[in-house]
């Protein structure tokens, strides 16, 4: 029984000096709304990722196994107050409803300022808001694990 005793309590002593997982994560989630728009558009209720978003899509669409979808790859820069998050994109996109969606991996090389060594991801998914000006609007949602 007194060896029970010793490792519940050496157990405890162990458990009770480490840092709790909560206190090592520097991960916050993200949630807001994002305008996709020709030059720019704003990013909004998006926390520290609040301030405005630029895409610039490379190379042309690909096609998809369905003839109403299209598949693009861009590069999302977001500016806010506190440095540049920098992320890759793909994303598909239905020609006949408007809706798209999204998956971006932040570049923790190219981020700047709080968002430098960042990793993580967003999700954006929305519709086409209008086709001249081309807008979408977006939520927003994802995942930033800061370096710092």
């Amino acid at each position: 029984m007194n060896r029970v005793k010793a490792a519940v309590i050496l157990g405890l002593a162990i458990f009770l000096t480490l840092p709790s997982a909560t206190a090592q994560s520097n991960c916050k989630d993200v949630k807001g709304q994002m305008i996709q728009a020709p030059s720019s558009g704003p990013v909004t209720n998006a926390g520290d990722l609040t301030g405005s978003a630029n895409t610039v899509f490379f190379g042309g669409p690909s096609t998809t196994g369905d003839a109403t979808t299209l598949s693009f790859t861009s590069d999302v820069t977001i500016t806010t107050g506190q440095g540049e998050l920098k992320a890759r994109q793909v994303n598909v996109y239905d020609t006949v409803t408007g809706v798209t969606a999204g998956f971006a991996r932040i570049n923790p090389a190219a981020s700047t300022g709080r968002f430098a060594g960042a990793t993580g991801y967003l999700l954006l998914n929305g519709t086409t808001t209008s086709f001249s000006p081309f807008t979408v609007t977006l939520e927003l949602s994802g995942k930033i694990c800061y370096a710092r």
